[in-house]
């Protein structure tokens, strides 16, 4: 790899494999497990000659396991777990790696593959207080899918994910309050910063209404 292909090759969602062609997240995906674990990876390659990735991982015992789980599961909990997130993404491995994450922050995710399955889930009466959803969905767009959140439910927070391919499907169009946009590819730390702010401003103005069927 080049040394600016290799700086970047953690970094979720980036590829240099064409649009579709892959996600950009295998790597990402081992950079964060390792993470997790208090290791590290490192990769070494040179152009032309090959690549070698090294994981390190410590050593414990069960009980130093079963203590900072404990600890870890305490410091990731944020102030409010009470929000639910709904995600939207036809990716597969996209959508695990963000409803996982997120998982693990505490707050209730709940996923949808496409469009039709969102607005199902929109409309189904289920408080709802962030929406995340990837723009360029196969049927029922990203933008479209934000439309009908708020519908049911007025002041949604919306989050929306961009690839290359799908940004003129929203730069061309004024973002509506409360809606931002991410860009691919982002850090998860970003996306995580992004979700809490978002939500945080929503506690501030109050909890997104829904309008429940009864």
């Amino acid at each position: 790899m080049a040394p600016e292909v290799m700086s970047r090759a953690f970094d979720p969602f980036f590829t240099t494999k064409r649009i579709g062609q892959g996600t950009g997240l295998g790597l990402s995906m081992v950079y964060g497990f390792a993470r997790q674990s208090d290791g590290h990876v490192i990769i070494d390659s040179t152009v032309d000659v090959g690549t070698s990735v090294s994981l390190y991982l410590p050593r414990q015992t069960q009980a130093d396991v079963d203590v900072q789980s404990r600890v870890r599961r305490v410091e990731m909990r944020p102030s409010s777990a009470s929000e639910t997130i709904l995600v939207v993404d036809d990716d597969d491995g996209i959508r695990t790696l963000l409803v996982e994450i997120l998982g693990e922050l505490q707050y209730r995710v709940i996923e949808a593959a496409d469009g039709n399955l969102a607005a199902a889930q929109l409309e189904s009466g289920v408080p709802i207080d962030l929406l995340i959803t990837d723009v360029g969905l196969p049927g029922i767009n990203g933008r479209e899918v934000a439309q009908i959140g708020r519908s049911a439910h007025p002041g949604l927070k919306v989050l929306m994910i961009t690839g290359y391919g799908d940004n003129s499907l929203v730069r061309k169009q004024q973002l509506e309050p409360g809606t931002e946009l991410m860009s691919k590819p982002f850090s998860l730390e970003a996306l995580t910063a992004k979700v809490g702010s978002m939500l945080a401003a929503g506690h501030e103005g109050g909890r997104a209404s829904s309008n429940v069927p009864g």
